[in-house]
């Protein structure tokens, strides 16, 4: 990873910017259970969210499931941060594992819903981390991607990091993802929602 992207992902993910990260501010913007409707997360789903941070996505998921949530970050004070918070608010059901985007400890389909919010410009490529979403999700999974637009000016995060939708939609379909889903939460984000197709001989 060069280093504009190393020092993108460690301001990102900072304990210093959880304050940030979970304002109320960014809650209004980017209001997290609105978004993860689209999802449609059933009770006892498993669902996996990458770059977690600070569980922004992975605790409304844990809300609207008895199944496992793994938030899955490199950061341990991130993964500190999960696990104080999910102790406090009686969320057993979440489990934050310690792990990049590019190499997931999980088993091949064991995913039934996965989160990439904000994410996968930061990664190395982004193709490393859809390739590892699409080993994860089962076939008629669905996967849930959050992102910055291109055009815009946003000092932290230059526009050649980002990656524009139609760019994003065909590495997913090359993975074995159909977006059934493209709209614009404001005017600096695209959501997308793609399923994971089902393999052939199955």
């Amino acid at each position: 990873m060069d280093v504009k992207r190393r020092n993108m992902m460690k301001e990102k993910f900072s304990p210093s910017l959880i304050e940030r990260m979970e304002s109320e501010e960014r809650k209004e913007q980017l209001p997290p259970g609105r978004l993860l409707q689209a999802l449609r997360i059933g009770n006892g789903m498993t669902v996996l969210d990458i770059g977690a941070g600070t569980g922004y996505f992975s605790f409304p998921a844990a809300s609207l499931t008895s199944g496992q949530v793994v938030a899955a970050d490199p950061q341990p004070e991130m993964i500190a941060y999960m696990q104080a918070k999910a102790k406090e608010e009686n969320l057993p059901q979440l489990r934050p594992v310690l792990a990049s985007a590019e190499r997931l400890p999980l088993q091949d389909r064991s995913v039934d819903r996965a989160i990439a919010s904000l994410v996968l410009h930061v990664t190395d490529t982004v193709e490393q981390p859809i390739r590892e979403l699409a080993r994860v999700v089962k076939p008629g999974g669905l996967l849930f991607i959050l992102e910055w637009m291109k055009k815009q000016d946003e000092a932290r995060i230059p526009p050649p990091s980002r990656v524009e939708p139609q760019e994003m939609e065909e590495m997913l379909l090359r993975y074995g993802f159909k977006v059934i889903r493209l709209d614009y939460p404001t005017d600096r984000h695209y959501r997308m929602i793609a399923e994971r197709e089902m393999e052939k001989g199955r």
